[in-house]
């Protein structure tokens, strides 16, 4: 799954993906992407839109799919600062 979304162009990189079964051949995708910073709006959707239709048409079990753009890879949690 995440090199379908990967394959998307103006998909950097996918930051995170999560596929859950939630039913018999029911399955949600949740995920983060990072695009490219040159994107409008209707271009976001346009990348995100096409991503979903992508991973329905490869995996027929996929229903929803939810992907956010994020601004880069999320790090592991750090540790709080002392106080």
């Amino acid at each position: 799954m995440q090199q379908v979304v990967a394959s998307q162009p103006d998909i950097l990189e996918v930051a995170d993906l999560v596929a859950i079964v939630v039913a018999p051949s029911t399955v949600v995708v949740d995920g983060e992407v990072v695009l490219h910073d040159t994107l409008v709006v209707p271009e976001v959707e346009a990348v995100l839109a096409s991503a979903e239709k992508a991973l329905k048409s490869a995996f027929v079990e996929v229903r929803y799919v939810y992907l956010t753009p994020v601004a880069e890879r999320r790090g592991e949690v750090r540790p709080r600062r002392s106080e």
